[in-house]
């Protein structure tokens, strides 16, 4: 099977630090999955199911990944004046954040071709896994950035209370209705 298990609410981590690397591990998973599209082997029924699946994930939970580490994680690192290797990661991580949205919104078309048209995933597989091994590429770059040099300084850098708020600021993005466009059938 293509698309990875879904995590169960109970399963959320509490601390910031663990909600950060869950997401991480789930960007890794799908990933994964978007360069094995490319797969020759596997069937166009399991194609179209990674397809929606990636889609989805790519679409609604990476922007409010994005949203956490932009809007909440790095306003208040920025503040908490870090020392330069920490800032040099900060600036890169959200330049990065754009130029991985770039490739995505080039995947997400290429998936909606592929679920419009089964032939267009027949014809497009070798470029589907390799837009699908560009994004597992970048993302293996981008989330090393950030688990070396800004996730430790979470804990030097941040008060309880900001992490704790960065938490509820992650979670309530979270309960929030998604805002997806909905894939072509």
């Amino acid at each position: 099977m293509l698309t990875p298990l879904r995590r169960a609410p109970a399963d959320q981590p509490r601390d910031l630090r663990g909600h950060l690397l869950a997401c991480h591990q789930r960007i890794r998973q799908f990933s994964t999955t978007a360069r094995r599209l490319g797969d020759p082997s596997i069937s166009p029924a399991e194609a179209a199911e990674g397809c929606r699946a990636v889609r989805r994930y790519f679409t609604i939970a990476l922007p409010l990944h994005v949203e956490d580490e932009d809007r909440s994680l790095l306003p208040r690192l920025v503040a908490a004046r870090p020392p330069s290797d920490v800032s040099r990661a900060l600036a890169s991580m959200h330049k990065e954040h754009a130029s991985i949205d770039r490739t995505l919104r080039d995947a997400v078309a290429l998936w909606d071709r592929a679920l419009v048209d089964e032939g267009a995933w027949i014809t497009e597989r070798s470029r589907i896994g390799r837009v699908g091994a560009r994004i597992e590429e970048l993302f293996e770059a981008h989330l090393l950035l950030e688990e070396t040099f800004i996730f430790p300084a979470l804990d030097t850098l941040l008060a309880p209370e900001d992490k704790d708020a960065i938490v509820s600021e992650i979670r309530a993005r979270r309960a929030q209705p998604a805002g997806e466009a909905a894939p072509p059938k």
